[in-house]
């Protein structure tokens, strides 16, 4: 280096080390804020890592912990405080005991909509409808009775519409839809006003019909419902209401006898009333790869005027259930009781009765059992001239036949269990209804409970809290898969 370039060495250096503190400390920050970032994500990684174990430490206290043993209840909640990757995580688990909807109903015989009515009574006619329907005096002049019909539908198969609407008044009430229309009193059924109802049956005897310009469908569990309005001009006694439709594809649907009035002290029965099939069952709840013996009662009321004797009865036990009398199949420890029957007053009443006791029961031979092919079985009880009966059964009219028979069921799947009741009576169904083809003399005359009053296998809520993120969803038991999630969300 020659002396005179001495001074520009050392302004060259003084360069460099300026550049490079420009640079050196934007890189150091640059690391320093990867490795910062790095920390931060692998933190929130562990602790939606612990969120999801949460979940799976519930779906393993379902299968194979104490969870379903501590959960017997609507809404109970368990809690559990678990370490996973360092970091606390609380799971609760809670039970979801509320009836869901029908989930299936392979092998029903009648398995749509459900049609049904109920009736508001005003005695002195102003319109106000508070009065007990079943204690009006015996002049009726001016009473007036306000029916309210209900469409449920009630499957899951909604690709089938209702095509007309059908509605016998009891005889001897009027109704004239020119001064009272029909009502959709919460605008769920709007087809219904728009179309001129025509009497098909007698001015004594109403048959109003409906035919709907187009079909009209439903989702599962929506109810359609209207209202009218009919003067009552009646004797003493007892009166029925029955509701019809009519589907693209039979089956139609029958709501049986609903909605009684009663005139004066007048006997029991309704005209033709045939029998009202209603069901219960003890306990609500049936637990995973837990034998359970259920109690079913069937009570078949005789509604008709006179004295009445049951042809058969059919009960279709839900998929999976099993009839049993004596040691129960799935469990040797567990017996069931014999079939009983008894003949009350009343009908069976789930809130006073008691499902236990069997004072005043007496024994009833065993049913026939049939399987339907589809994981059910029928239990049928044939009349007089049968084997079933060891008495003339629903006898006078106010008479109620109860049958008390126990079922076991060892459940694998969550979901709503549903049985069946078909009772066969012989009464008189009007012409009028059977040349419409909504009915037939033998369906007119039988009375049908629904799926109602089912079992409930419950699914399961599931909560995972650790740190600042909480993970929820839904756990069912499935057949081939054990317990799953159906749901899961981070928030």
């Amino acid at each position: 280096m020659r002396t005179g370039e001495r001074g520009y060495m050392l302004v060259m250096v003084l360069i460099v080390l300026a550049v490079g503190s420009t640079s050196i400390i934007p890189v150091m920050n640059l690391v320093q804020t990867g490795l910062t970032s790095n920390r931060i994500q692998t933190t929130q990684l562990d602790v939606q890592y612990a969120g999801d174990g949460g979940a799976e430490f519930a779906i393993w206290q379902l299968l194979y912990g104490d969870a379903t043993e501590q959960l017997t209840a609507d809404g109970e909640e368990v809690l559990y405080t678990i370490s996973l990757n360092g970091i606390e995580t609380v799971v609760v688990i809670r039970l979801n005991g509320a009836s869901s909807q029908l989930a299936s109903l392979a092998g029903a015989e009648d398995n749509r909509t459900r049609p049904y009515a109920t009736v508001e009574c005003a005695r002195d006619g102003d319109g106000v409808y508070d009065d007990d329907c079943l204690s009006l005096p015996a002049n009726t002049s001016g009473m007036l009775a306000r029916y309210t019909v209900y469409l449920e539908q009630i499957s899951p198969d909604a690709s089938v519409g209702v095509t007309a609407v059908y509605n016998e008044l009891p005889a001897g009430f009027d109704w004239d839809p020119a001064s009272d229309p029909v009502v959709s009193q919460d605008s769920s059924f709007p087809e219904i006003e728009s179309v001129s109802p025509v009497n098909i049956g007698s001015s004594q005897n109403q048959v109003w019909r409906w035919d709907l310009s187009s079909p009209v469908f439903f989702t599962q569990g929506q109810v359609r419902q209207f209202t009218f309005v009919a003067e009552i001009d009646k004797n003493e006694g007892r009166y029925c209401n029955r509701v019809f439709l009519e589907a693209q594809i039979p089956p139609h649907e029958s709501s049986g006898p609903t909605a009684i009035v009663r005139v004066g002290s007048g006997s029991e029965g309704c005209p033709n009333g045939g029998t009202l099939a209603v069901k219960h069952v003890d306990p609500l709840l049936a637990f995973p790869n837990e034998t359970t013996v259920f109690t079913y009662i069937v009570s078949v009321a005789n509604l008709e005027g006179n004295s009445l004797h049951i042809q058969q009865i059919k009960d279709v036990l839900p998929p999976g259930f099993l009839y049993c009398n004596g040691p129960a199949q799935g469990d040797p420890s567990k017996i069931c009781d014999p079939t009983l029957y008894k003949i009350a007053d009343e009908g069976f009443d789930p809130g006073t009765g008691s499902f236990s006791s069997i004072a005043g029961y007496q024994t009833l031979t065993d049913p026939a059992q049939a399987s339907g092919g589809d994981d059910r079985w029928g239990l049928v009880w044939d009349g007089p001239g049968g084997a079933g009966w060891g008495t003339a059964q629903a006898g006078q009219p106010g008479d109620t036949f109860i049958i008390r028979f126990q079922a076991e069921f060892t459940p694998t799947e969550s979901g709503s269990y549903y049985n069946e009741v078909f009772v066969d009576v012989s009464c008189s169904a009007p012409s009028s209804l059977i040349s419409e083809g909504v009915t037939t003399q033998d369906e007119y005359c039988a009375a049908y409970s629904w799926p109602t009053s089912g079992v409930l296998v419950p699914s399961y809520d599931v909560r995972s809290i650790s740190g600042g993120l909480t993970g929820q969803g839904n756990a069912v038991f499935q057949t081939e898969d054990g317990a799953q999630l159906t749901s899961w969300h981070i928030y």
